[in-house]
């Protein structure tokens, strides 16, 4: 007598094939977790890295997963807790300091950007200069020097000409210090603040709003946008590889100027890459 597969037969057979292909499921995802790198970059850059960084999965199938951030809180969570692979803050001067502290090997050159000054649309309160700034009727968002690099560039910059503590009260006083530039600009954009100091790229988000242009500001708050592989990177030659993609005429570059990012000069970007 020929035994013909009855429903219990079927139903093994359907237990085992489920098991099988939910076994190849999760190595698969095992493998891509392995294979993705972890990027730390600065809030200012979200637009361009998310774009860049689905061209890259989808040309070379490799995922980057991207944390955004003050470039100086990044750089603190990097040191306390080793895990990423990459590190693009929004200036040099934080990839300069991740090499000295061993964190970092030599930073690759991508692009730059300028300080600009967000205002609502009209400009209603009359504001042509960061000068306008310390005026009483005038409340301004600024990044928090201690936790992102457009802080910690405005900081540098008045400082050296003695009127850092000038724009430090006024903002203490009626304004904002916020954690990133991004939430800076959101203070302006929901009238929180009538002024914003932010970078240009960060500007160019909110059409709506209007964008003061202070020659002052635009000479000498800039941002120069670098890539260092970090030395506790789990795949340090994927992780390189990204940097050239980055920095790729074909790859990364035309997306940062998409996004009103400033190409570097060559001599910028050699001085960049000698950087001790």
């Amino acid at each position: 007598m020929i035994r013909r597969p009855g429903n219990a037969d079927w139903l093994a057979v359907w237990t085992w094939a489920s098991l099988a292909t939910l076994l190849v499921l999760g190595w698969s995802l095992h493998r891509q977790r392995e294979q993705a790198l972890s990027v730390s970059c600065a809030a200012s850059l979200r637009l361009p890295l998310e774009k860049i960084a689905a061209r890259y999965r989808a040309e070379h199938g490799v995922a980057v997963h991207l944390q955004f951030g003050g470039s100086q809180t990044l750089l603190s969570q990097i040191e306390a807790a080793p895990g990423a692979d990459l590190y693009l803050p929004a200036d040099q001067s934080y990839a300069t300091l991740a090499q000295r502290k061993k964190l970092a090997d030599a930073a690759t050159p991508l692009a730059e950007m300028q300080a600009v000054i967000l205002v609502a649309a009209g400009n209603p309160k009359e504001i042509h200069s960061w000068r306008d700034l310390l005026r009483d009727d005038v409340r301004v968002a600024l990044g928090n020097p201690d936790q992102a690099a457009i802080g910690a560039a405005v900081r540098e910059a008045l400082a050296a000409e003695g009127n850092w503590m000038s724009l430090e009260q006024a903002i203490r006083a009626r304004g904002v210090l916020k954690p990133t530039v991004s939430d800076a600009a959101m203070d302006a954009a929901l009238g929180a603040a009538d002024a914003a100091i932010v970078w240009d790229v960060v500007a160019r988000q909110y059409p709506q709003l209007e964008t003061v242009r202070d020659a002052w500001l635009a000479e000498r708050v800039r941002g120069r946008i670098v890539a260092s592989v970090l030395t506790q990177a789990a795949r340090p030659a994927a992780a390189k590889r990204f940097v050239e993609y980055l920095a790729s005429p074909t790859g990364g570059q035309p997306v940062f100027q998409e996004f009103g990012f400033q190409q570097l000069s060559n001599a910028s970007s050699a001085a960049q890459q000698g950087v001790p």
